[in-house]
């Protein structure tokens, strides 16, 4: 992992020149690497601290200043502050503590001399986050930019970090640090909304859902506000339509705003990632001004360049990211080649396909006329690992493919590949990932999921959200 997350942070943009915050490092403009960039959840992001790491840690501007977990801040040995009282969701205080930190570096950016909250660790999506890049690091005076499609964000001073041009701009209201703006849900109820970058979720007032009689259907749903704390809702309500300016979200769930901090007057709810995932932003916190360029929808045709910002490490690998993955059913009969075609309308097991969805000769049965093929158990999917990645722990993710590299449509997959392990092995019991060409590997990160041990063994591949 060392390996991989120092290339990342030697990724350089921009040049020298005036203009940055006290206590930033020179230049205009910084680049860091994002983790996990196709997933449905806020932005994470590698950072050391005190040259020591890196750790993930969210980003999220609704937090004045950035933060560490204790233990972090137990390693480093960093020097106490005094602590405060915050006010959690719940309208709580919260006791706080506070540690001074030498150094924050993010990508080729390096934030100087600056004092940390000291907040509990975060599980999101399955990863351990270390801590939080608060507005002490997204300087009021920065421009924040993040492209999904390439893994990349970009922080640069105002005026050197500028949106594509053609997208569409929306001015934002600045208000006890609050992003707010003018949004039309279902095209007629007016709602004034927040935009949390920092949230996964999408949140409106109850009183505002029923006024607005928007259906509500059972789903979990965990909220969270800036300093970590949580609360869980078991339903959300669907908006078929949300337009914020030119910008559309469509299918937008709002769980239950519950934050007792805010006045149901002061703002209606807010807009999470749900609403931003289908486009790449640029915020200039100086002018408050957000910008909205669509993603490409060619996730494989990118992968190449995202992967690379993890640098060239797998560059002389035969398979993108190291790996190779068959699919082989599990018990059933296939029939030999030249047999009856399978009950599912595919072909027969013994057909070639291009070795990335490979059948299981020992599961054939002999050839015969009389041969009936039956449906397989399951399938069983193996992520061989090349040799010379094997020292590595990271993350990839797979994605079913057709004979053109186009998706078939089944969902992603997420495999852990621990150090030192040559393969990983998961039963797929969807049939219709046997109707992939081959799997390709569109992400990779350093920061994987920690395997499940389930009874004897491990598991270590997941369905993507």
């Amino acid at each position: 992992m060392k390996s991989l997350c120092c290339a990342a942070l030697a990724i350089v943009l921009g040049s020298c020149a005036i203009g940055a915050p006290p206590g930033f490092s020179d230049g205009d403009s910084w680049a860091f690497p994002l983790v996990g960039p196709l997933e449905r959840g806020a932005y994470l992001a590698p950072v050391r601290i005190n040259g020591k790491g890196p750790w993930l840690f969210a980003i999220d501007p609704d937090l004045g200043v950035s933060a560490v977990d204790p233990a972090i801040a137990s390693s480093l040995e960093l020097l106490p502050m005094g602590g405060i009282q915050v006010l959690n969701m719940n309208d709580t205080k919260q006791p706080t503590a506070r540690a001074q930190v030498n150094e924050i570096e993010v990508g080729d950016l390096k934030v100087r001399n600056r004092v940390v909250f000291v907040l509990s660790p975060q599980t999101r999506r399955g990863r351990y986050v270390r801590g939080i890049l608060g507005r002490d690091v997204l300087s009021p005076s920065l421009t924040l930019s993040v492209d999904r499609d390439r893994g990349m964000g970009y922080l640069g001073t105002n005026g050197n970090l500028k949106a594509p041009k053609g997208t569409p701009k929306i001015d934002y209201n600045l208000v006890a640090d609050r992003f707010l703006v003018k949004t039309k849900i279902n095209d007629k109820h007016e709602a004034t909304l927040h935009l949390d970058f920092g949230s996964p979720n999408s949140t409106l007032w109850p009183r505002k859902q029923q006024e607005f009689k928007l259906p509500r259907v059972p789903k979990p749903t965990q909220l969270r506000d800036e300093f970590g704390f949580t609360k869980d809702t078991d339903k959300v309500g669907m908006a078929a339509k949300v337009m914020l300016g030119a910008v559309e979200g469509s299918g937008i769930e709002f769980a239950p705003m519950s934050d007792q901090r805010i006045d149901e007057t002061d703002y209606d709810g807010e807009l999470g990632q749900n609403f931003f995932l289908p486009y790449n932003i640029t915020v200039n916190f100086h002018t408050s001004t957000v910008w909205f360029k669509k993603r490409t929808v060619d996730v494989v045709g990118t992968a190449k360049e995202r992967m690379r910002r993890w640098g060239t490490r797998f560059d002389k690998c035969a398979f993108a990211a190291c790996v190779k993955v068959t699919l082989s059913p599990v018990g059933g009969t296939q029939c030999p080649e030249g047999g009856p075609a399978a009950s599912d309308g595919s072909a027969p097991a013994g057909e070639d396909k291009v070795d990335a969805v490979a059948g299981d000769d020992s599961a054939g049965a002999p050839a015969s006329a009389d041969c009936t093929p039956s449906a397989p158990e399951f399938y069983q999917l193996k992520v061989n690992r090349e040799a010379g990645a094997r020292d590595l722990e990271y993350e990839v993710r797979l994605l079913a493919v057709d004979k053109d590299l186009k998706p078939i449509g089944t969902p992603a997959l997420v495999a852990t590949l621990p150090k030192g392990a040559s393969d990983v092995f998961h039963p797929i019991r969807d049939p219709n990932y046997a109707k992939a060409h081959s799997f390709v590997a569109i992400d990779m990160s350093p920061f994987p999921r920690p395997c499940e041990k389930i009874g004897a063994g491990y598991r270590c591949v997941w369905e993507a959200e």
